[in-house]
């Protein structure tokens, strides 16, 4: 997935997946190519371009039927998956547009403004259901920061040694 500001989860995992990536690029000493596809923002073109290299997969209906079982077995995404469906149609699950990974550089630094995830806790906080909300920059960064830490640490070991 890639980090858009709009489900806490998918930014923490992408945050987490840049880190490994690293880590097992510096320690294995191969060249890991680190791709995401967005969730929340709707496809452009659902094919890809003559001259592209772009990678686009489209699940065949067998595929795509075992997709959605999938999805509706696991409770907690259930509910996003229909609203991504009811909203931008099954195009939105069906097809993936894996590209290289660039979300972490827009949405897990500094958020000047309150993120979708955010905005949605307070909702939560107000109606009594939540007693408080994570916040981006007070509860997630401190975890792409330690992250950072030890992504440096493991690719510099020898400037980390001194």
């Amino acid at each position: 997935d890639a980090a858009e500001g709009e489900i806490l989860a998918h930014d923490v995992w992408r945050g987490m997946v840049d880190a490994a990536i690293d880590i097992a690029s510096a320690t294995t000493g191969l060249e890991i190519r680190n791709f995401e596809f967005s969730i929340e923002k709707s496809i452009v073109e659902t094919k890809p371009n003559e001259n592209s290299d772009e990678m686009v997969y489209l699940h065949d209906d067998a595929s795509f039927r075992r997709k959605l079982v999938a999805i509706e077995k696991y409770v907690d995404v259930a509910e996003e998956a229909e609203r991504i469906l009811g909203n931008r149609g099954e195009d939105a699950i069906r097809i993936e547009k894996p590209r290289p990974a660039h979300s972490s550089a827009r949405w897990l630094g500094p958020q000047r403004e309150l993120t979708q995830y955010e905005k949605h806790g307070e909702r939560q906080v107000r109606s009594g259901r939540y007693v408080h909300s994570i916040s981006h920059n007070r509860h997630l960064l401190p975890l792409i920061d330690a992250l950072l830490v030890e992504r440096r640490r493991v690719s510099c070991p020898a400037r980390n040694a001194s």
